[in-house]
């Protein structure tokens, strides 16, 4: 049996620079979290978007389709040239294309969205378009103030940064004598019933030279 009874307090840097990484770890997986939650929120707005915009081409194309109807009624009864009809057909020829484009980005958007929430197929539910309600902003020292809190990269690095400080701290104290306590127990002899025997001391680990590996770990 050999107990470590005492080591200037190199197992305890070694635990509290462990238990600094699992602090690390946890803020990952909480950025993690929230930069999925983020992608979802992100393409939910970004298909709202699209929809609203093919909704103003599809008015766009009826209105200037209204204006031709107008242009060529005006033109056979002869209060417009024939110059107001071209330019009318021109006018709805951009607006078809722009529905065609923004028909397109409705499609784009979905399929964004579903990847952000890795759905398999078309969305099988409605979305609420919420772009009308109101939303509230918070001024920029109060923003900075949030984001300095609750960050989770930031809380991260600040882990990292903790557990290598106990990391240099433990390497320092490599530097310093290890106490241990050593106890044997045990039988010998060339028949039974065997004779006991045991022994309990104490030794000290002093570091005397490692060829400088302890200081280029504290530099690391």
């Amino acid at each position: 049996l050999s107990q470590t009874l005492f080591d200037f307090g190199q197992t305890f840097a070694a635990i509290r620079a462990a238990q600094a990484r699992t602090d690390s770890l946890e803020a990952d997986a909480d950025a993690t979290r929230q930069q999925i939650v983020l992608e979802v929120k992100q393409s939910y707005f970004g298909l709202l978007a699209a929809r609203r915009l093919a909704g103003v081409a599809e008015e766009t194309v009826r209105s200037n389709e209204q204006q031709l109807a107008l242009a060529r009624g005006r033109n056979e009864v002869g209060f417009a040239p024939r110059l107001d009809v071209s330019r009318s057909e021109v006018q709805l020829a951009s607006a078809e294309l722009d529905r065609l484009t923004a028909r397109n980005n409705v499609s784009v958007a979905e399929v964004t969205l579903q990847n952000a929430l890795g759905v398999d197929g078309p969305l099988v539910f409605e979305l609420e378009d919420v772009l009308a309600n109101p939303t509230s902003v918070p001024e920029a020292h109060t923003a900075l103030e949030r984001a300095y809190e609750r960050r989770p990269e930031l809380r991260s690095l600040l882990a990292e940064e903790r557990a290598a400080e106990q990391d240099v701290a433990q390497r320092w104290r490599q530097l310093l004598p290890t106490v241990r306590g050593n106890a044997t127990y045990g039988g010998s002899a060339s028949e039974f019933p065997l004779e006991e025997e045991w022994s309990v001391g104490a030794a000290v680990d002093v570091p005397i030279f490692d060829g400088g590996l302890t200081l280029s770990r504290v530099s690391e």
